[in-house]
């Protein structure tokens, strides 16, 4: 994967790219809403599924990058993922949980961001 991380701050934009992304796990939770209905049966409502959360698990060669996405996942920003391979990972988060930084047994590091899609209506 070929993955960027832009963000938008004070009107500039900055990205940021890991050496390599480790793991990118997402889920959605349905939103539908079942009712039993008095004498027998059941009803459904159908609504969108909530937006995605997962973790987004990244690798560097070198300390200072890792910090670097380590200390901008800890500013209150949208960040927007993209990746030329695999498209149907791009979509704008937010951090939701832990931003995690861990020095490798290598000698490298990795940054896993737990996050929340944000869609705008």
């Amino acid at each position: 994967m070929t993955a960027v991380i832009t963000v938008t701050f004070e009107g500039d934009d900055y990205s940021f790219s890991p050496d390599l992304v480790l793991d990118y796990t997402a889920s959605s939770t349905s939103r539908n809403v079942f009712h039993q209905i008095l004498g027998g049966g059941q009803d459904v409502t159908l609504l969108p599924s909530e937006p995605r959360t997962g973790t987004l698990a990244m690798w560097f060669r070198e300390e200072a990058d890792a910090y670097q996405m380590e200390a901008i996942h800890g500013l209150p920003l949208l960040f927007t993922l993209s990746d030329d391979e695999y498209f149907s990972i791009g979509m704008q988060y937010a951090v939701d949980g832990r931003v995690t930084r861990t020095r490798n047994d290598d000698g490298t590091w990795s940054v896993a961001v737990d996050y929340r899609e944000v869609q705008h209506s």
